[in-house]
């Protein structure tokens, strides 16, 4: 029938029984990003098919860590160095996974969480990742990383350019990027890729921490005082 067809041409995902994910930008229909489920096959399978649905695969867990001992990856070395002697493994598949897409999806402005920097592989495909700095003449709660410059009329999907200065890079095959942590971003995928990255802790970027050496040092010495 008519409604076999249709589901036939936009590929296996929409039989599953899940909700549908957004159509691709050939489509007439109107996009609404949802969540899917399916498998990394019925996401190759969807390519093939004449009006393929944009299809974005976020965090899937690693189970090795191909990207060890980086010279930026503090937590790494601080966890060899304590917990490593008690036998424990680093939490791998919380920290480093990988991204799969098809052509022309987009992911709009967020913040990775827990403060955590973020550093991506582009394995095959391309990504175009906006950074957004905002503007030096707002107000100090806009120029935080609180989720106040989130509010007050902010778009999660525009440019903002009143608010933002906005930093593109185009991240090709074999290259790599690394964002430190809260840096306020969107992700367009041009085309189908494959993304190896993680999340990891650097002592450089640390910035709401370090005071905190610096009261205990002025603590001890009220003690030692006294």
């Amino acid at each position: 029938d008519q409604t076999s067809a249709k589901r036939k041409r936009r590929g296996r995902l929409a039989r599953t029984g899940a909700t549908p994910a957004s159509t691709s930008k050939e489509s007439a229909e109107p996009v609404h990003p949802q969540h899917c489920l399916g498998t990394l096959k019925q996401v190759l399978e969807s390519l093939d098919v004449p009006l393929p649905k944009s299809l974005n695969c976020l965090d899937i867990p690693a189970r090795s860590n191909v990207f060890s001992h980086q010279h930026l990856f503090s937590d790494e070395v601080a966890w060899e160095r304590f917990d490593g002697k008690r036998g424990d493994h680093y939490p791998t598949s919380d920290m480093r996974w990988s991204l799969v897409s098809t052509g022309w999806t987009q992911h709009r402005w967020h913040e990775d969480s827990n403060g955590f920097a973020t550093f991506i592989r582009v394995e095959t495909g391309m990504k175009w990742w906006y950074m957004g700095k905002p503007k030096a003449d707002l107000p100090a709660s806009h120029r935080s990383g609180g989720i106040q410059r989130l509010l007050d009329g902010f778009d999660l999907d525009a440019c903002n350019s009143d608010r933002l200065d906005i930093e593109v890079a185009v991240v090709d095959v074999q290259d790599m990027l690394f964002m430190r942590p809260n840096t306020l971003h969107a992700v367009i995928t041009p085309k189908p890729s494959v993304i190896k990255g993680g999340h990891f802790l650097a002592t450089a970027t640390l910035a709401v921490i370090s005071p905190i050496p610096i009261i205990l040092r002025q603590q001890l010495r009220s003690s030692d005082d006294s």
